[in-house]
C-alpha cells in the first residue's frame, strides 16, 4: 500500500473509532466532516445511520470525497435517498469524482453515463456533458452524439462533440471518419456563434 494510502487509512480508522465511541450530535457531525479527507470504502457506512441529521453530514462527507472510489454508492444515493435535494448533492459529488484521471476511462464513461440518467434536472446534465467531454474517445463521442436529441443539453452535447473532435490545438495524424463529420454537422446548429463554431465549420469538408 503507498504511504499516502496508508496514513488515510490510519487516519480513517482513528475517525471511524471516535465515531462509533460518540454519543453527542455535534461531535459526530464534526467527524463526519472529517471522513472526506480520509476516503476509503470503509468511511461509507456513517451513511445509513437512523438518525437522519447524520445521514446527511454522512453523505455530504461523501460528496466531498477525494478519491473516485465514493462514485458507485453516490450513484446509488443519487436515485434513492430523501429529500430530493440531498439526491442533487450525491448527483454532483458522483459527477465530480468522474472526472479524476486515476480512475480507468471505462469507469468514468460509465459513472457519467449513470449520472446522466440519473439526472432530473438540466442543470446535473450540463455538468455530466462537461465531464464527459474529458474523455475524449470513441465511446465519449458516441455518447455525446446521443445527447443532441436530449432537449436539456443538444447545446452542451455539441460542445462537447467539438471539444473531442476538433480540439483548438489540432492533433498531428488525425482525421474525422464519416462518422464523427456527420456528428459534427448534426451538432452544427446547436453551436453558439464564436471560435468553436467557425473552427467545426472549417474542419468539415465542403
Amino acid at each position: 500500500m503507498p504511504c499516502s494510502r496508508f496514513i488515510s487509512a490510519l487516519f480513517a480508522s482513528s475517525v471511524l473509532k471516535g465515531l462509533a465511541a460518540a454519543t453527542d450530535l455535534e461531535v459526530k457531525r464534526f467527524l463526519l466532516s472529517l471522513l472526506e479527507l480520509a476516503g476509503g470504502e470503509e468511511c461509507v457506512a456513517p451513511v445509513a445511520d437512523t438518525d437522519a441529521s447524520l445521514r446527511e453530514a454522512a453523505l455530504r462527507s461523501l460528496a466531498g470525497w477525494s478519491t473516485p472510489d465514493a462514485v458507485p454508492k453516490l450513484l446509488g444515493l443519487a436515485t434513492t435517498t430523501e429529500p430530493a435535494n440531498l439526491r442533487i448533492v450525491a448527483l454532483r459529488g458522483a459527477i465530480r469524482l468522474s472526472r479524476d484521471i486515476t480512475a480507468s476511462a471505462a469507469d468514468r464513461l460509465a459513472w457519467i453515463d449513470a449520472a446522466l440518467k440519473a439526472a432530473t434536472r438540466a442543470e446535473e446534465k450540463r455538468e455530466a456533458v462537461s465531464a464527459l467531454a474529458e474523455l475524449d474517445s470513441p465511446a465519449a463521442v458516441a455518447r455525446a452524439g446521443m445527447l443532441l436529441d436530449d432537449p436539456d443539453v443538444p447545446r452542451e452535447g455539441a460542445l462537447a462533440l467539438a471539444r473531442m473532435l476538433v480540439p483548438e490545438k489540432p492533433r498531428k495524424g488525425t482525421k474525422l471518419s464519416a462518422g464523427d463529420i456527420a456528428a459534427l454537422r448534426k451538432a452544427l446548429p446547436h453551436l453558439p456563434a464564436g471560435d468553436v463554431k467557425s473552427r467545426v465549420e472549417k474542419a468539415l469538408p465542403k
